[in-house]
């Protein structure tokens, strides 16, 4: 969907607003939608909009699809010195990229098109009021950075220990891993290799195989995502949402429906896809409920109008006419 802004007299800062309102939906649509089987822009997040006025005016990749949208974005359009910072490399596969293939592809499943989204990408967080010198633009790229590296630490089980502990393999990546996030990296392992738990009110700490730890590393990936994702939105809201505002348009956009194809469904599937029927069922509801209610009350105040209406806009059909109607 296009979405053009007009604003009468706009000055400067509604001028502003033309272009920050659609540059907000792509960088929201960068970091929230992905390429599907079913769809090459399916969103991952649900999404409210207010459009406001004032009396002036206006984890894992199924194949054959693809993770997010800003992760290739960064693969493909990060300068040669910002790749060196952020020690991603082209030859380097990245788990949480996964394997996509189809025409204009490459390795990490980069497409042709992802080197001049990232180009938009960088005019609409300007826009936004993100540039390259602003510090939030290098901290947000650390840490999808710092996602994708997680996605490569490898996990085996140290027997050298009293006990079975379980140990990062790839130390390398563990440390740049642990720079992108500013934390000491033996924190870092500590914290993929255990869990703590409250068991009757109490806490324990348990130990953690290397699945239990490759799963605890796929959760920390999961939960530093929605993070970033809550900040990028509370900052494009901070200078575009207002309080004196008079009316407002609403606009309503669920996840895309979700189907697994190579490996199964999980809970999160189905809360996505049940949350769609249910919205779709009560928005069918809700507006054929007030269209009966619309003509049911028209009726009633004027039933002869109503009757000469829908005499006049019917055709003038003639049982020897030979005309024939499709219906």
């Amino acid at each position: 969907m296009f979405l053009e802004l007009s604003v009468s007299n706009p000055g400067k800062k509604g001028s502003k607003l033309v272009t920050q309102v659609p540059a907000a939906k792509f960088v929201i649509k960068s970091f929230g939608s992905a390429h599907t089987l079913f769809n090459p822009n399916t969103s991952r997040f649900g999404k409210y909009t207010e459009l406001q006025f004032t009396n002036k005016g206006l984890t894992a990749v199924p194949s054959g699809e693809r993770n997010l949208h800003i992760f290739y974005c960064l693969m493909a359009g990060a300068s040669l010195e910002e790749q060196q910072h952020l020690h991603l490399a082209n030859k380097t596969q990245y788990q949480y990229l996964g394997q996509c293939t189809g025409t204009g592809t490459c390795p990490n499943g980069v497409r042709d098109d992802d080197t001049n989204r990232f180009k938009q990408l960088k005019i609409a967080l300007k826009s936004i009021g993100l540039s390259k010198r602003h510090a939030s633009v290098a901290q947000t790229c650390q840490i999808l950075a710092a996602i994708l590296h997680l996605g490569n630490l490898e996990f085996t089980i140290d027997r050298g220990r009293d006990v079975d502990t379980t140990v990062i393999r790839n130390t390398d990546v563990l440390g740049i891993v642990a720079a992108l996030l500013s934390i000491p990296p033996s924190t870092l392992e500590t914290t993929l290799s255990y869990k703590t738990k409250m068991v009757k009110k109490e806490l324990c700490t348990i130990f953690l195989d290397a699945d239990g730890a490759s799963d605890n590393c796929d959760d920390l990936a999961k939960t530093l995502y929605p993070l970033l994702f809550a900040w990028l939105n509370e900052h494009i809201n901070q200078p575009l949402c207002r309080d004196d505002f008079n009316t407002f348009i609403s606009l309503f956009d669920l996840p895309s429906p979700q189907n697994m194809t190579s490996c199964p469904n999980s809970l999160n599937q189905f809360h996505i896809n049940f949350a769609n029927e249910h919205c779709k069922i009560l928005s069918r509801s809700t507006s054929l409920s007030r269209t009966l209610t619309t003509r049911s009350t028209r009726r009633k105040a004027s039933p002869a109008s109503c009757c000469r209406c829908l005499t006049s806009t019917m055709p003038n059909v003639s049982t020897s006419s030979k005309t024939s109607w499709a219906v």
